[in-house]
């Protein structure tokens, strides 16, 4: 069966594919989720500029950087270049004005982190093992095998505990919120997780550990205050992270349910509904579910704005940079 008149683009072999970030969209709003993922549906006109295009750039370069022992100013010229010359053969309207400015923006930032790490020695004790890695494990799902994947921006080993650490890139407006959920980011809590299960056999390179380096989306102008750049250590215990794995299958039960109830035409707003939150603003499909509270054409909205494809196809490209408003 089909829903609003679309096949579902979920990868389905060899096994179910979820994502961390299907997860968490998931169980933060079932209405975009199943717009997004569930059916893949993507804006027909591109977004280059805002905060996660600015993160896009960003992480670009630091994966450059740590992975490949690059110049960071280097690799992030070489992102800005490549974008500008695929927007001068770009067919739809931007703001050209705007996109330099947030080019300078991420570049004043990265000279800064530059900076940082010189005045910290913040990366003293870190040697990198992989940059923007691959990690995934079938899990039994009460006879529903799903692949759970992760992709780590960084993954590192402490040099003088020999602890491995999973690194992720964090772009933010304040750390507070942060600093304040870290030691329970579900995203860390999953990532650790999904290291203890992929390297079960090498307990060497099984992360119990994880850190958050932040960004702050500003200038450094004379007006602005510091700090501009910071990291959050989080050491997750094994009984922890044993405790977070049934939180875990639990929801991967109430995924698999919600995509089976779907899969076999159960109406999508029995299933999929909706949690408006602060983040809701920030949806490319506030227009969409606007017209399924009224009875409206959705359908046609759909067919003239958007596309289906695989919404994990950028699983296998370059990540974005986590945001946090």
């Amino acid at each position: 069966m089909t829903q609003l008149g679309l096949e579902s683009m979920i990868p389905r072999y060899p096994a179910l594919s979820v994502t961390q970030s299907d997860l968490a969209s998931f169980v933060t709003d079932r209405r975009s989720w199943f717009l997004g993922v569930y059916l893949g549906l993507r804006s027909k006109t591109p977004v280059v500029t805002g905060a996660a295009c600015l993160g896009t750039r960003l992480h670009a370069a630091l994966e450059e950087y740590y992975g490949y022992s690059r110049d960071l100013l280097d690799a992030y010229d070489d992102v800005v270049r490549k974008e500008r010359l695929r927007l001068s053969l770009a067919t739809f309207y931007y703001d050209k004005e705007e996109w330099e400015k947030e080019v300078s923006l991420g570049r004043t930032m990265l000279e800064g982190y530059e900076e940082w790490l010189v005045e910290t020695d913040a990366d003293r004790d870190l040697e990198v093992i992989a940059a923007e890695q691959k990690l995934t494990h079938i899990i039994d799902v009460e006879g529903t095998p799903v692949e759970l994947k992760g992709k780590i921006d960084c993954r590192m080993r402490n040099t003088f505990t020999g602890q491995a650490i999973i690194m992720d890139w964090k772009t933010t407006g304040t750390f507070d919120k942060l600093t304040e959920i870290a030691h329970q980011a579900p995203q860390l809590l999953t990532y650790c997780t999904l290291s203890q299960l992929v390297f079960k056999d090498e307990p060497e390179n099984a992360s119990q550990c994880a850190m958050y380096t932040m960004f702050r989306r500003v200038g450094r102008s004379a007006r602005a205050k510091p700090p501009f750049y910071d990291r959050i250590t989080v050491n997750h215990s094994k009984t922890r992270l044993r405790i977070f794995y049934t939180q875990l299958y639990g929801m991967l039960c109430d995924y698999t349910a919600a995509v089976a109830a779907l899969d076999a035409g159960v109406d999508h707003r029995m299933v999929a509904y909706p949690n408006p939150n602060p983040w809701s603003r920030y949806s490319p499909y506030r227009g969409i579910i606007e017209l399924m509270y009224d009875g409206s054409r959705v359908e046609d909205m759909i067919a003239e704005q958007f596309v289906q494809s695989d919404p994990h196809a950028r699983y296998e490209e370059p990540g974005l940079l986590s945001e946090i408003s």
